[in-house]
């Protein structure tokens, strides 16, 4: 949706700004590692699924069915990264 009214980031003095969503599924932090295991075969096997892969790009939602140890670099990541951000504009933390 364009918003004629509103300076872009890039116009805003912003050029490299980006942002994107993602979600992830998450288990308690002692769930065993045969347990998390079987729940990412699971989920997989859903998101490998034409009807339901469909359904989640209708929605412009892009199934990325990674590994836990890919979701846990991806957080540690994006922590580091809006840690930046917050600490090079000074934004007080809440």
């Amino acid at each position: 949706m364009l918003l004629p009214d509103v300076t872009t980031t890039a116009e805003a003095g912003n050029a490299n700004f980006e942002v994107a969503s993602w979600n992830g599924i998450f288990a308690p932090a002692q769930t065993p590692g045969p347990v998390i295991e079987r729940l990412a075969r699971a989920f997989h096997e859903a998101l490998g699924e034409a009807d339901l892969k469909q359904k989640f790009l209708d929605l412009g939602i892009e199934p990325w069915p990674g590994s836990a140890a890919e979701l846990s670099a991806r957080m540690k990541s994006e922590i580091a990264r809006w840690n930046k951000v917050v600490d090079d504009n000074k934004i007080e933390r809440q």
